[in-house]
């Protein structure tokens, strides 16, 4: 796929289930927050080029990126293999959309 300007553009899906990244200080210490990551990944000008997409890579691509965030967000210490599998049902269910 290509964007407007012909630069070829890549589709990738972020799933955020509540890791570190996209965590913020709470009066208990850290904690994911809904978003928070998202928030973060369009504040970055890494991540934030025109259109939607990052700006162009080294290797002539952007990025056009997708977040989905699990509900509820867990820290990682609190993942089963339930959530595993939720996890890789999501992928599943995205696989033919996206290019990672």
């Amino acid at each position: 796929m290509s964007d407007s300007n012909n630069t070829p553009t890549a589709q990738v899906l972020i799933i955020h289930t509540g890791g570190t990244l996209g965590m913020k200080t709470t009066d208990l210490g850290w904690a994911p927050k809904a978003g928070y990551l998202e928030t973060l990944l369009r504040n970055n000008t890494l991540f934030n080029g025109t259109g939607g997409a990052t700006p162009t890579t080294p290797m002539g691509k952007r990025i056009d990126y997708t977040v989905v965030e699990n509900k509820p967000l867990l820290d990682s210490s609190n993942v089963t293999p339930k959530h595993w599998c939720a996890l890789a049902a999501k992928i599943v269910e995205n696989y033919d959309d996206y290019d990672g």
